[in-house]
């Protein structure tokens, strides 16, 4: 017998789970092996001083912690796993409007293949952000003249207002940006 296994033996013998030809096959290498023989007498003493300590009650409120904590590590799972499902998602949706983001970027190509043309590209990027401003900074005054001016009421209407708004915007300025492109985008 090798010594790791007299040591699972040892601690079955303590549990008293050993068949009687198991005991008198360990006690041959308890003999033989003085060392698995110190342990087999410190497991002993082990053994002897858990016996003779009293049992601790657990506090009355352990079930409860326990049980809260094991709640909200599976709180913490899902939260993980929502996640990781919601970000997946996100990817998904990127990935079906890529064929569609092709097509734009394939009219923008004439702008970087022609230098003479990133110029114009630039000086028509540069309009519609200030128009953009323009635009934003125009609904920032409606949107705060209407709020200290009417009751909480028009709140309600106010997604057809911005709807409406962004409508005319759209009218007044795809008009100028078409212009300020060149002919063969302008067809498109």
């Amino acid at each position: 017998m090798r010594c790791r296994e007299a040591s699972e033996l040892m601690s079955l013998h303590l549990d008293h789970r050993l068949a009687s030809d198991q005991v008198a096959e360990l006690q041959d290498h308890l003999i033989a092996c003085p060392r698995c023989q110190r342990e087999w007498e410190a497991m002993q003493r082990v053994s002897f001083l858990l016996m003779g300590a009293p049992l601790i009650a657990p506090p009355a409120d352990f079930t409860a912690k326990v049980m809260g904590r094991l709640a909200q590590r599976e709180a913490r799972r899902r939260l993980f796993w929502g996640g990781v499902v919601l970000l997946l998602g996100a990817l998904s949706l990127g990935a079906l409007a890529l064929p569609s983001l092709v097509e734009p970027l394939l009219l923008l190509w004439p702008l970087v293949a022609h230098p003479s043309l990133v110029g114009k590209g630039l000086l028509a990027l540069g309009q519609l952000l200030y128009a953009l401003r323009s635009f934003l900074e125009v609904c920032w005054l409606v949107v705060t003249a209407l709020l200290s001016a009417i009751n909480p009421s028009f709140l309600l209407f106010y997604p057809l207002i911005a709807l409406l708004l962004t409508v005319f915007w759209l009218t007044i300025v795809l008009p100028q940006i078409r212009q300020g492109l060149p002919g063969s985008l302008r067809e498109g």
